[in-house]
């Protein structure tokens, strides 16, 4: 069986990067209600970031990309099967994400009760990362990644929570729900 050696192959630098955020809120009262609106613009990006490249990568790049940097961290038996592949810690080219995040919140009063809606939701509009220095970058939004990967998982366009409450004296009554885009998978 193939291990996963996890050992740096050269000195780590420290991640730097770089956040701009930007919100506004808006929270008129509406009819006999609260109602509060929130939008948020965000930006990152890092430079030097610590991560690993994932086996599946490696192998992928070394056997389907003829990467000789990647082909470097297979090491094979003496009957040549895969022994080990070296899945360490190194300072990535780049990563970067920009996004849009949104909260819409209903509340008013009754004579059974409190109400409440609320609709937050999440838009990705970039997710990069450049594997390593020179590679070529790669978008991320959209996509389920290898897992076994630092920051592999998922990365959809689109995510919302939404949910109704309803208070009446110690009683709470609510449904929540979550919408997630669909995504494409790394085979």
């Amino acid at each position: 069986s193939m291990a996963i050696c996890e050992r740096n192959l050269s000195p780590l630098q420290p991640e730097t990067g770089d956040t701009l955020t930007a919100g506004l809120v808006w929270s008129p009262q509406v009819g006999n209600g609260d109602l509060s609106v929130t939008v948020d613009y965000w930006q990152i990006a890092i430079e030097d970031g610590i991560s690993s490249l994932g086996v599946q990568f490696i192998l992928d790049d070394c056997y389907v990309n003829q990467n000789s940097a990647s082909c470097a961290l297979v090491f094979r038996a003496s009957d040549y099967s895969i022994d080990y592949v070296i899945d360490g810690g190194l300072n990535v080219a780049d990563q970067g994400a920009k996004g849009v995040d949104s909260e819409v919140r209903y509340t008013w009063e009754t004579g059974v009760g409190k109400f409440e809606a609320a609709v937050l939701w999440s838009h990705n509009l970039e997710r990069t990362k450049t594997p390593f220095p020179g590679g070529s970058e790669i978008d991320l939004v959209g996509r389920y990644t290898d897992p076994t990967a630092q920051d592999g998982g998922a990365y959809p366009d689109d995510k919302a929570n939404y949910s109704f409450k309803w208070f009446w004296n110690d009683l709470l009554l609510g449904y929540q729900g979550e919408y997630i885009s669909g995504l494409d998978a790394d085979t």
